[in-house]
């Protein structure tokens, strides 16, 4: 069965195809329509010829930009040019990587994490996926045929496998527990042949798996997102707040032990959507897409720059579209632990207490991390100094840490009135809002007391 869902397509800026759903059972279909009304454009779609703005086309529950060859050999068609459309064919077709993982044993391969983020090896923005372990076989597959180039690490460090396939693509395994005696730099390898065996997550004890594809050579500039490239759609696991913490962030895990970020993340909810908040479905299990592209706990899809993780994904990035609240929550995890990770390089010189790093955490939840601690934000510098400096100069720990444990903190103390009171302003317009959400962020900094939840670290 093919369907098309909520479909958008537009062609040097005219918007052709608008909303279109579509069910097509087994048989023969015949499209009519007036010249211009979209009827080529929209069978280009349905051959994946064209890559659609918004929607979902699915071959049997799967989307087909999945599905690449699979799907291109189970259709019949007449093409009037077939120079362009055999060329089409070979630039989106000829690349088909299976799953790094056996799906039937590990939880249908879920992906835990997707990440742009920061590796050790680079040292510069990358993208990744982390594919959980499941029950019962943990081993790590071929994604397709070719030979491998590269292997280091060992059972203590970890091993990487790096493989050249044909067409410059490249796969890279990361976090292998151990590998099979076969598995050398120069011998050859078919797709779902095994390689090795997960590794563990050093907080958790929870398998995972680190991967990778590059397009047109082995370089940090040429990966791209594995969800692009398998033969069958991913599922997303399910991430628990309590142990949000523990979960993968970039290429590390996040240090802090269970019960920390558990609180600043109910604290951060609060302020920005009040509990599950409007956008929330009345089952609770999926969020709406505001008008603003934000969703779930004010994940902006624009500001973001995670439109393509949407699509990926199998979501449009329509105002009104349902999406999974596991995979809103996976991401926002990433963007928590991320902002946190910046957080901590900032201030890992000032010793400062775990609260007081939550709250400037919620600081740039709320205005990004440079404007959480350099002090500058869109609108221009608000402070002469960044939050260090301030830090240094204005606050006293061995006296202003006695407020831990109360409820109100010094509002005239320097670092507020010179610092963490700013911003208050959204654009050039006063926000009552924000001025309650800076003096919550330096109680809590002061104190330790998270009042809009009432609960004390």
């Amino acid at each position: 069965m093919l369907e098309v869902r909520n479909l958008f397509k537009a062609l040097k800026g005219n918007e052709i195809l608008k909303n279109i759903n579509l069910r097509f059972e087994t048989g023969v279909y015949g499209l009519l329509g007036a010249n211009g009304a979209g009827k080529t454009t929209l069978i280009k779609c349905l051959c994946n010829l064209y890559e659609i703005d918004s929607g979902s086309i699915l071959y049997n529950g799967i989307q087909i930009n999945h599905l690449k060859n699979n799907y291109f050999n189970s259709l019949g068609y007449e093409v009037k040019d077939a120079k362009t459309d055999s060329e089409a064919v070979t630039n989106n077709y000829d690349y088909n990587f299976a799953w790094p993982v056996n799906i039937e044993y590990n939880e249908g391969a879920k992906v835990i994490d997707i990440i742009y983020g920061t590796t050790p090896a680079f040292g510069t923005n990358s993208t990744s996926i982390y594919i959980a372990g499941g029950e019962g076989q943990n081993n790590i597959l071929a994604s397709k045929d070719g030979e491998i180039i590269e292997v280091t690490g060992n059972e203590k460090e970890r091993y990487s496998i790096l493989i050249k396939h044909e067409g410059e693509y490249y796969t890279r395994y990361s976090n292998l527990k151990s590998i099979e005696s076969s598995i050398k730099k120069g011998a050859k390898v078919k797709q779902n042949d095994i390689l090795g065996v997960m590794g563990e997550n050093p907080e958790t004890k929870k398998l995972y798996l680190d991967f990778q594809i590059y397009k047109d050579g082995y370089s940090i500039t040429n990966l791209v997102d594995p969800l692009d490239y398998f033969i069958t759609e991913p599922e997303y696991g399910s991430i628990d707040p309590t142990t949000i913490e523990n979960t993968p962030s970039g290429y590390k895990f996040s240090s802090v032990k269970s019960g920390g970020l558990s609180l600043v993340t109910e604290y951060l909810h609060e302020w920005e959507w009040g509990g599950d908040g409007p956008t929330t479905t009345p089952d609770g299990k999926r969020y709406y897409i505001q008008s603003d592209l934000a969703v779930g706990y004010g994940v902006d899809i624009d500001d973001s720059g995670l439109e393509d993780e949407f699509r990926a994904a199998g979501y449009s990035v329509y105002v009104g579209e349902e999406v999974d609240k596991d995979f809103v929550d996976a991401i926002e995890k990433r963007i928590i632990n991320s902002n946190l990770d910046q957080i901590r390089d900032y201030v890992s010189g000032l010793n400062l207490k775990e609260y007081q790093i939550h709250a400037l955490l919620t600081r740039s939840y709320n205005m990004g991390v440079s404007g959480a601690m350099d002090g500058i934000t869109e609108y221009g510098p608000y402070s002469p100094l960044n939050f260090v400096e301030s830090y240094e100069k204005y606050y006293n720990p061995a006296e202003d840490d006695k407020l831990y444990g109360t409820k109100e903190p010094n509002f005239e103390h320097k670092l507020y009135t010179e610092y963490m009171q700013h911003v208050i302003n959204a654009g050039s317009i006063y926000e009552e809002g924000l001025r309650r959400r800076r003096q919550s962020e330096w109680r809590l900094f002061q104190t330790g007391y998270y009042d809009n939840i009432d609960k004390q670290y």
